[in-house]
């Protein structure tokens, strides 16, 4: 049976896409994922989340959807963007199992699955990339492809850092962006996600002029995980 493993990356972050991973296999086999050296995208530097991505690439069929701080920024609920990213990589890689880490209740995701892909065997569960290794191969992948893509923001964007909100370089680049909006120097980068709440505290620690934001919506404020 064809089983495809499913993660997401960057789902907290105020900078950069969010990246949904997969990856499919021809069963449920654990020994290859040991033998790469899988686990847990959290718990590998980056260095070897890069070496283990290539090992996946060269051995099983991996995919991965983003979601844009521009699609964020629509509207959407991050569930629905993340639902829809999900359905496209079941769709490409036809699988006959999916196991997902859950970001909705897990009998919940599970009915929505299977109402859309009827015949598929759906385990949502809760920490699945902490308890299959096929769930935590996907996990790096998103978790890489989220790195290359904030690599790409860097040499015109300056030192974003990781783009979470713990992350101090990430609030010195946004404190500064919003600076620069005040001043009226420009608006804020496609690449800030505009309702999260960092926004909004480092906002008013610079006190910008709402006019001088040129964007609509900033004051309807999303919760970050």
């Amino acid at each position: 049976m064809r089983i495809m493993g499913v993660d997401e990356a960057g789902r907290g972050p105020v900078l950069g896409p969010m990246v949904m991973g997969a990856v499919l296999a021809e069963d449920d086999t654990v020994e290859p994922f040991r033998e790469l050296g899988v686990r847990d995208s959290k718990a590998l530097t980056r260095k070897a989340r890069e070496r283990i991505f290539e090992r996946l690439a060269g051995r099983f069929q991996i995919a991965y959807e983003i979601v844009t701080p521009a699609d964020i920024n629509g509207g959407r609920n991050l569930n629905e963007l993340e639902f829809d990213r999900l359905t496209a990589l079941a769709a490409r890689l036809n699988p006959g199992r999916i196991i997902v880490d859950a970001f909705l209740p897990p009998a919940k995701l599970s009915a929505r699955i299977q109402k859309k892909f009827p015949g598929v065997d759906v385990l949502a569960e809760w920490k699945a990339d902490e308890n299959h290794l096929i769930v935590s191969a996907a996990s790096i992948v998103a978790k890489v492809i989220r790195d290359r893509q904030m690599d790409e923001l860097r040499p015109a964007m300056g030192d974003v850092g990781s783009g979470y909100p713990s992350d101090p370089a990430t609030k010195r680049w946004l404190r500064a962006e919003l600076l620069k909006c005040r001043l009226a120097l420009h608006r804020l980068p496609a690449c800030v996600r505009l309702k999260w709440r960092t926004v909004a505290n480092l906002k008013n620690e610079v006190d910008p002029p709402e006019s001088n934001l040129n964007h609509p919506g900033t004051g309807d404020i999303v919760p970050e995980e």
